[in-house]
């Protein structure tokens, strides 16, 4: 009677398992088609493209520059961001208040006082780009002629910001997981766990991390946008300014959101919530997860209704996974384990045995108030269930997971060079890593609850098997822990397609000649060049002239002057070559090998 009264069980927790994982298959669909059928911007902290004046640009005396402006490649806050215009002595020769230029937010711009005097001027600038992070520089022009440029530096916030910002970051991540994950594990997996006590506390102990995490990160972040250091926290004007901001309305409507999410879960107390707190609970976490989604670069350039679903997607996923995760290991399993009574369970299999008597009565009504009485005897059966029910959503969780990450991940890395070459690319390979760790141990976890839907609940195998499935769930919450804290960092570094620059060499024939480019990155959309000319006989060849124009034929620019100067024996280059937009450029070469003798070229080069 016990093989049968298992086998009905086990036969209505695979229907459910099935329905959870076709939920599950949808949301990877969703994940995998929506950003191959729209296309998207890569992901990037704002990048200067020019200025006005331009940098190292000598102004001709007497014509008037009476603005300094900034353009760059997307929209950036000016309201937090400072331009100061030195003279040699040091002193401020700006307006002091910055302005977008035109109305364009993408174009930063500061007034300078009348009758400056000739001689050369450094501009220091510090703005803040649409995915909430502070971007800073200087450069430096000349008015009539070149002379002494002041000493300075780019404002800094030290390194006290950043770390605190980046633990802000990691304590409002783990916040999110437990709130979000722990009340869908809850609502789906685990009815009964709403009158445990320790999983109220992992929801009361999530929700209180978002929302200090959320205060402190206004804070944090008013700070690094002015550039001042821990001193400068006591300074609520920034944080004035930053309310102002996209960042700023997110983090209220959030905190807004945790409130509302708060007063319904205090309503609740112990008691499974009805149909209208559940929808209330997952209408308010649905709202903070977007909150989340919209303070960067997913609300901001090309198609961001498209690609602010797919963040969601992709925190959510990660949320619903970790959290139920975080819930197992600190509530449900505790309290199974504490449930594991060898006498109920006898009592009750001797009732299955007396009551249902019969091989007829396998599926009858009887059968099934038994097992509710079952799990209302023993609420081991309950974590059971609920083990069963979790498995089956967490792999769906991770398959939707994976796709998103994946496509998330080729935006902001674009080459594969680019995953060893920079600094993001390193930290990516990390979080993959612990993630394959992670899933080899839910492995384990997963194999150990399909034996378990095959064996009698008895005490003393459930005890077993709640031992190793309760090490396994333990290792994956630890190792996830470590992945929310390098993803803390992760979102704070530039990511691998900006920060990827690297040196080109190309060799072209010209007629006779050989000649070789080579291309050094020195900024964004700026290269170095050096161009070498080889004769027959693999020598440096003492031409008389190398002339230089680039073209950018899919965007109709060009051709753009490139100017060499003549550095030796078939030596010559052209210092800070900035070119209006990034692509593949066409370099046209032309070498005057002597009087009569001249040779043309050809050669690709990609502009970052």
């Amino acid at each position: 009677m016990t093989t049968a009264w298992t086998s009905a069980r086990s036969s209505s927790c695979a229907v459910r398992a099935r329905r959870i994982k076709r939920l599950g298959l949808a949301l990877a669909v969703f994940a995998v088609a929506l950003p191959l059928a729209l296309t998207a911007r890569a992901d990037a902290h704002a990048v200067l493209e020019s200025s006005s004046p331009a940098a190292g640009e000598v102004v001709p005396a007497g014509r008037a520059t009476s603005v300094v402006e900034l353009r760059f490649d997307e929209p950036v806050e000016v309201s937090l961001g400072s331009m100061r215009v030195l003279a040699a002595t040091g002193r401020r020769v700006d307006l002091g208040r910055v302005y977008h230029a035109g109305g364009a937010a993408s174009r930063a711009a500061v007034g300078l006082r009348s009758g400056l005097p000739e001689g050369s001027y450094l501009v220091l600038w510090r703005v803040v780009s649409a995915d909430s992070h502070p971007v800073a520089g200087s450069f430096t022009f000349s008015l009539g002629h070149v002379g002494p440029v002041a000493t300075g530096a780019a404002d800094s916030s030290g390194r006290g910001v950043p770390v605190a910002l980046g633990v802000d970051r990691f304590v409002g991540y783990a916040g999110l997981v437990m709130l979000l994950g722990g009340v869908v594990f809850l609502l789906v997996c685990w009815p009964a766990g709403w009158a445990v006590t320790r999983a109220r506390v992992v929801l009361w102990f999530g929700l209180g991390a978002a929302a200090a995490s959320t205060l402190a990160g206004l804070v944090l972040q008013g700070a690094a946008d002015v550039g001042s250091g821990l001193s400068g926290l006591t300074d609520l004007a920034p944080v004035r300014a930053l309310l102002s901001t996209r960042f700023g309305h997110a983090h209220l409507i959030r905190l807004a959101l945790l409130a509302a999410i708060a007063v319904t879960l205090w309503a609740l107390r112990a008691r499974r919530p009805g149909r209208l707190p559940a929808g209330l609970l997952l209408a308010g976490l649905a709202g903070v997860v977007c909150t989340v989604a919209v303070e960067g670069h997913a609300a901001t350039g090309v198609w961001p209704t498209a690609r602010v679903p797919l963040d969601v997607a992709h925190v959510a996923a990660a949320c619903v996974w970790l959290g139920g995760l975080a819930m197992l290991s600190m509530a449900a399993l505790p309290a199974a384990r504490r449930s594991i009574t060898p006498a109920p369970m006898a009592a009750v299999e001797a009732r299955v045995a007396v009551s249902v008597g019969a091989p007829g009565a396998v599926g009858t009504p009887e059968l099934g108030k038994l097992a509710s009485s079952r799990a209302a005897e023993n609420p081991g059966w309950a974590v059971k269930v609920a083990v069963q029910r979790f498995s089956a959503l967490a792999l769906s969780c991770v398959l939707a997971l994976v796709a998103s990450g994946l496509l998330a991940a080729w935006r902001q890395v674009g080459e594969l060079d680019a995953i060893t070459s920079t600094h993001y690319g390193q930290l990516l390979l990390v979080k993959a890593g612990l993630l394959g760790v992670v899933l080899c141990f839910a492995a384990i976890s997963r194999r150990q609850v399909r034996a378990g839907t095959t064996r009698s609940f008895d005490a003393a195998g459930l005890s077993a098997r709640w031992s190793v499935l309760a090490r396994s769930v333990r290792a994956e919450a630890a190792l996830a822990a470590v992945v929310l804290a390098v993803t803390a960092v992760l979102v704070a570094t530039t990511p691998a397609r900006a920060a990827y620059r690297p040196t080109q060499l190309h060799t072209v024939a010209a007629g006779p000649l050989t000649v070789q480019l080579t291309a050094v990155p020195s900024a964004a959309r700026s290269l170095d060049m050096h161009v070498y000319v080889f004769g027959r006989d693999g020598l440096l060849a003492d031409v008389r002239e190398v002339r230089a124009g680039a073209e950018l034929p899919r965007q109709h620019l060009g051709p753009v002057s490139v100017p060499l100067l003549h550095a030796g024996s078939g030596h010559f280059l052209a210092e800070r070559v900035l070119l209006p937009h990034s692509g593949t450029w066409t370099l046209h070469l032309t070498v005057r090998a002597s009087e009569f003798d001249s040779y043309s070229a050809d050669i690709q080069v990609r502009v970052r």
